[in-house]
């Protein structure tokens, strides 16, 4: 007759190739045949969302589009490099890394894109590198041999096992059955931890369960498509040769002397980096801004509003020192104030406007040179004229157009951020499992627990107790003792043996005497799994039923002697 597989057994093969399908087609490397793409970061032009030593696991796609983190392979830099994409254009994606103020030098095609971004593990890649020592390595692979070892000694002290135990047991007597009651407690210790374990990640499972199914997938979020505004300022002048300008010719960075210097001339380039620019124009003008401590402010415009096409354009003003102190001057003596500190400065305003990613671009940018005037020189990036423009030889602003957009919702279990459609997937799933896997245990536990029973009543009275296969009532009306205790003093004071048979619903015990015969049982639970359908039939041990019937007679010439 062919045996079926024990329904735990099916239960556990099944869950055993579910988890391992899904792990495969999740996390399965490309090295060895699966869609997984593992990136390690580094540096900090993803932050704050990526820090060095982050994992990130990429799948390929059918489709990318702006906006999406995705991982591709660097031509320049012959690494992977995991960025934003901010604009497609033939065939080309460009990249830019959310903490850069600058876009990726190379344009990779779809061949070279590796994936985009499915799981983040915040500090996964620490733990992936240190899978490469040989150390831990070895450390682990002595974990799993002593796991697979314990899962075989754990086999091998099932129900099936125990059953064949406690048969030995009674041959070898009282040293043995004890021993056979602390293997017993052993397993139903290993069961109560097991039972407990399965319970709690029922729980989780249904808790991952009822978050993914009362948050909604995403929510609304803020992009933008970036772009970075530059301006550089640059002065000169032609000035007297002598030991203050050898040359005859004042450059950026020099000291200024006014009593040297008549006419400055100041020069600026502005350019926009943007990516998928599109019919870009705007307007500049260049005014001069004074100051004075006392409060007094004036602008002078020094170019009329002009227009320009493209992403940049260059301009230039002359600024007239001599002017200048002499219009400082007389603001000092019409107030009655006197300064040493006069403040001046270069300003450009600039509105610029276009398409970026086909979205409408409508920006402003006002950059200045300042410089501080005292009766002597003029100091450029020392002053200042209280507008709000930012100030120096190099300026630069960034900015961005705002889109309507949507990002996934997840949640950080244990550093672990998983999607809602994952949490959807895995909770039922999980908690299914478990909890199959929990009414198991349970099962066999509280099987334990009747079984544990007979096992102390062979630790105690192992000595007087001997194993029968007739019926539970010997032929003769049994009368029902409360405990075990009662039914061994009966033995003992009639000087008779503990008949014990073992049957598929109870263990019972019963003492012959003269013809009464009293009885203790013990029920089990009806349990049909494979390990537990077996006929339990035990075989009494031939010694002992000759001194089992040594003893009888004994007893039986005894009373005949005494009549």
């Amino acid at each position: 007759m062919t045996k079926k597989p024990p329904i735990r057994s099916v239960v556990l093969t099944l869950a055993v190739l579910i988890v391992s399908t899904i792990a495969w087609i999740d996390f399965a490397p490309t090295s060895v045949g699966g869609d997984s793409a593992y990136v390690i970061t580094h540096g900090i032009s993803m932050e704050p969302r990526f820090h060095t030593g982050d994992l990130a696991i990429v799948h390929p796609a059918a489709r990318y589009t702006v906006g999406e983190i995705v991982a591709y392979h660097s031509s320049l830099l012959h690494v992977t490099v995991l960025h934003r994409i901010v604009a497609i254009r033939d065939g080309r994606y460009t990249f830019k890394g959310d903490n850069n103020d600058f876009l990726d030098p190379v344009h990779p095609t779809r061949a070279q894109l590796l994936g985009k971004l499915w799981l983040h593990i915040k500090g996964g890649g620490r733990y992936l590198e240190a899978l490469h020592n040989p150390l831990v390595a070895a450390v682990l692979a002595g974990i799993a041999g002593l796991i697979l070892m314990g899962a075989v000694g754990v086999k091998s002290r099932g129900p099936r096992a125990r059953r064949q135990r406690r048969v030995e047991a009674v041959r070898r007597q009282s040293t043995a059955l004890a021993r056979g009651k602390e293997t017993h407690m052993s397993d139903s210790s290993n069961l109560r931890t097991l039972l407990a374990v399965a319970g709690a990640a029922t729980i989780l499972f249904l808790m991952a369960t009822l978050v993914g199914f009362t948050q909604p997938t995403s929510h609304p979020a803020s992009r933008s498509i970036p772009y970075t505004q530059h301006t550089d300022f640059s002065y000169a002048a032609s000035v007297p040769a002598g030991p203050v300008y050898p040359s005859g010719r004042l450059t950026t960075g020099a000291p200024i002397f006014t009593d040297l210097v008549h006419r400055l001339a100041i020069g600026l380039h502005y350019r926009m980096a943007a990516p998928d620019s599109q019919g870009l124009r705007g307007t500049e003008q260049i005014a001069l801004w004074l100051s004075a401590p006392s409060g007094w402010k004036r602008v002078i415009s020094l170019t009329p509003v002009r227009m320009f096409r493209g992403d940049s354009f260059t301009a230039g003003v002359w600024l007239n020192l001599a002017q200048v102190t002499k219009l400082l001057a007389a603001v000092q003596q019409a107030t009655g104030i006197p300064s040493d500190n006069d403040s001046v400065a270069v300003r450009a305003s600039i509105r610029v406007g276009g398409r970026l990613g086909g979205r409408v671009l409508s920006a402003r940018f006002t950059p200045q040179l300042a410089f501080s005037l005292n009766a002597a020189q003029l100091l450029p990036g020392s002053g200042g004229t209280g507008s709000s423009g930012p100030t120096g030889l190099h300026v630069t602003a960034t900015g961005g157009i705002p889109i309507p957009a949507t990002k996934a919702n997840r949640i950080d279990v244990f550093g672990v951020a998983l999607g809602i459609p994952m949490l959807r997937f895995l909770g039922p799933v999980g908690f299914i499992i478990t909890l199959i896997i929990t009414a198991l245990l349970a099962a066999l536990v509280v099987r334990g627990r009747s079984f544990g029973e007979s096992e102390q009543i062979r630790a105690k009275y192992g000595h007087i107790i001997v194993p029968i296969t007739a019926g539970a009532d010997l032929g003769w009306p049994a009368i029902d003792v409360a405990s075990i205790k009662a039914l061994a003093q009966l033995a003992e004071a009639s000087g008779q043996l503990i008949l014990h048979n073992h049957g598929d619903d109870a263990d019972t015990y019963l003492v012959n005497d003269e013809g009464s015969v009293y009885r203790y049982q013990v029920q089990l639970p009806k349990v049909v799994w494979g390990e537990w359908s077996e006929p339990a039939t035990q075989l009494a041990d031939a010694a002992d039923l000759s001194r089992a019937a040594q003893t009888l007679g004994d007893v039986a010439a005894g009373a005949a002697a005494d009549a």
